[in-house]
């Protein structure tokens, strides 16, 4: 097939050089140094997401919020009316804000879902907070779990039993 090549070409090459937490530096190939950039939450249209003027890469995309998903997407604009089609996307998780000393963690928030069973299997912790993948090894040989439940642990001297602001 042979084809009318395009009046302004996409880039290529998108990716995050690196993430901080209301920031990310954005690099691609484009042979326009007139860009446009749209991110939005994941599964947004390019279309409708919120539009950044680039004259050119590499790009610091400012002003996003911290412990933030987005979905990025860039284009090239060749002049009035003419723009490459979408380039995209790439998805980032922007980084936590710092904690101020002293820090308190209730661990009662929307983003701590509390789990069953072994190892809390289906629970969630928060995005600024990591489980050692690996799992340190317990007296017995076995690795240690944690995760969030509620209530008392369901064996004796294995945790926690009760919640020290509310008693439960």
């Amino acid at each position: 097939s042979l084809d009318e090549a395009p009046s302004c070409p996409q880039p290529s090459n998108l990716l995050a050089l690196s993430v901080g937490s209301d920031n990310v530096s954005l690099d691609w190939t484009s042979s326009s140094s007139d860009n446009n950039i749209s991110f939005g939450p994941p599964g947004f249209n390019p279309t409708s997401g919120t539009i950044a003027n680039a004259t050119g890469a590499p790009y610091t995309l400012t002003g996003l919020s911290p412990n933030t998903t987005y979905e990025i997407y860039v284009r090239d604009s060749c002049g009035t009316g003419d723009v490459s089609a979408w380039v995209g996307p790439i998805t980032i998780t922007t980084n936590c804000l710092p904690f101020a000393a002293p820090f308190i963690e209730s661990f009662d928030g929307a983003s701590w879902v509390s789990g069953t069973g072994f190892a809390n299997g289906n629970d969630a912790i928060d995005n600024c907070w990591a489980r050692d993948p690996e799992g340190n090894t317990g007296t017995f040989g076995s690795p240690y779990f944690w995760g969030t439940r509620s209530g008392p642990s369901q064996s004796f001297g294995t945790g926690p039993d009760n919640d020290h602001t509310t008693g439960s």
